[in-house]
């Protein structure tokens, strides 16, 4: 009893990452099953949102909501074995408030 529909696609966990200067985000995306000419990527100034047909399964749509506000424009990404990977650079300045740790 209970599991997933047998086309159902269990999208893996994804890696975001700010550069150390914190001006770029960096984004690795898993996506098994995935052909590139099967991928739509969509790029918002808050993050992204994905539409693909993974081999016999449902067609997914999925957005990820980021904690930064994107330069749409400097947007790159690359899709290369079952992996896809985004950059962009913040719009605003990302520097935070350095605080005591007791």
């Amino acid at each position: 009893m209970g599991g997933y529909p047998a086309d159902y696609y269990v999208m893996p966990d994804h890696k975001i990452m700010l550069s150390d200067d914190r001006t770029e985000v960096w984004v690795i995306q898993p996506l098994p099953l995935v052909k590139k000419n099967d991928l739509n990527l969509e790029i918002h100034d808050k993050g992204f949102c994905l539409d693909f047909n993974p081999e016999k399964r449902s067609p997914v749509h999925k957005c990820i909501h980021l904690a930064y506000t994107l330069d749409t424009d400097s947007a790159e990404a690359t899709f290369e074995e079952g992996v896809l990977r985004i950059k962009a650079k913040l719009k605003e300045d990302h520097a935070g408030k350095t605080i005591n740790i007791s």
